[in-house]
């Protein structure tokens, strides 16, 4: 196998594919990058079994075969190398040989045909959404999604599609987003759970105007302008998460997001550590948030204008998980509706953009007395 590249550009698709990549593996073969070469076209690919990436250099091709590279070793090499041309030389041991006009490095590789195959998905369905909408979309729920290894379901992102809406929902038992967007037609209906680690290494390769997402029963693939990231779908049942969005709001509060984010971030320095208790006291008068720390001697209280309208109410809340909420409401004001002190809070942009509606929900949690 024998081709030539620019060393910047090959580091580029490099770093693409890396994310795959898994720091700790008991099968050190996954520790490498695929090279595959076909003519003057270059196929990296990376696996972790659960997400893999490909992408696709332009070389100048002298022999062709493949091989799989340390990846680490390779690019830390790279990324110390000055923008140069690089010459690749693998024999039929799987040692690797490049050199530039400065010097030449060799590396054991391994052989390219015990290297995992990435998932087939021809079977499969396929929808396109612009791309700047997914994005959106996936930046909005993927901060609600659950780290706890013991519901497999809420640590991945459910997407929902249907003929005329397509939905993206994430929550952690704490959180709950729910993202629908309408400006979408298919004729697919499909419901399927994606992982956060996909959907974090999508975030970072979005491109072009649309993005091609095709999905079979086990896995789904994006596919971007440069290259093609398939992830394993989460085979779990997602929880029924419409069953807890409150449906008779009887208290309404609209305030400035800025304001109240401000004031919940300052207020927060003296909740518990532990707990990270804020208070929200609601009634004709300015919101009032409130924190303590009884075993610390410190309190903090601060007045913020608002518009509240329903009976007077006092609830509790984790303040991360108001920070959380309110960082990815875009909005100047934000809605907020209750329904009573252990029920879960409705957060809204005050606004809602075309074709869009946002809802996130805030779990209480119990006032100390």
């Amino acid at each position: 196998m024998k081709f030539k590249v620019n060393s910047t550009l090959l580091l580029k698709s490099l770093n693409k594919v890396n994310s795959v990549v898994p720091a700790k593996t008991p099968l050190p073969i996954l520790e490498n990058i695929l090279f595959d070469l076909r003519g003057n076209d270059l196929t990296l690919s990376a696996t972790d079994l659960e997400v893999s990436m490909t992408t696709v250099v332009s070389v100048s091709g002298g022999q062709d075969g493949k091989v799989a590279v340390p990846a680490k070793r390779l690019i830390d090499t790279l990324k110390a190398l000055p923008e140069t041309s690089l010459s690749f030389d693998i024999n039929d041991l799987n040692q690797i040989t490049f050199s530039t006009d400065r010097g030449t490095y060799k590396l054991a590789g391994e052989n390219g045909d015990e290297f995992p195959g990435m998932p087939d998905l021809e079977s499969g369905s396929t929808v396109s959404i612009s791309s700047k909408q997914l994005a959106r979309m996936v930046n909005h729920t993927l901060f609600a999604v659950s780290t706890d290894e013991l519901r497999q379901a809420m640590m991945g992102v459910l997407f929902q599609i249907s003929e005329d809406e397509f939905k993206t929902v994430a929550t952690d038992g704490h959180r709950l987003v729910a993202f629908s967007y309408k400006g979408f037609a298919t004729t697919e209906k499909r419901n399927f759970i994606i992982p956060a680690k996909a959907l974090n290494i999508a975030l970072k390769n979005i491109d072009g105007a649309e993005t091609p997402l095709t999905v079979d029963d086990k896995f789904v693939s994006f596919r971007f302008e440069e290259g093609v990231l398939t992830s394993r779908l989460i085979k779990e049942n997602y929880p029924n998460y419409e069953a807890v969005i409150p449906s008779e709001n009887n208290r309404n509060m609209v305030i400035n997001n800025h304001d109240l984010k401000a004031g919940c971030k300052r207020v927060s320095l003296f909740a518990n550590s532990s707990t990270h208790q804020i208070r929200f006291a609601m009634s004709s008068e300015p919101l009032k948030i409130f924190a303590e720390d009884y075993d610390q001697g410190r309190s903090a209280t601060e007045n913020i204008a608002c518009l509240f309208s329903g009976d007077a109410l006092e609830i509790g809340f984790n303040a991360i998980y108001i920070q959380d909420v309110l960082d990815h409401i875009a909005t100047d004001e934000v809605r907020f509706e209750f329904s009573g002190p252990t029920r879960a809070a409705v957060v809204l942009p005050a606004e809602q953009e075309e074709n869009e509606n946002i809802l996130m929900l805030v779990m209480p949690v119990r006032i100390n007395s």
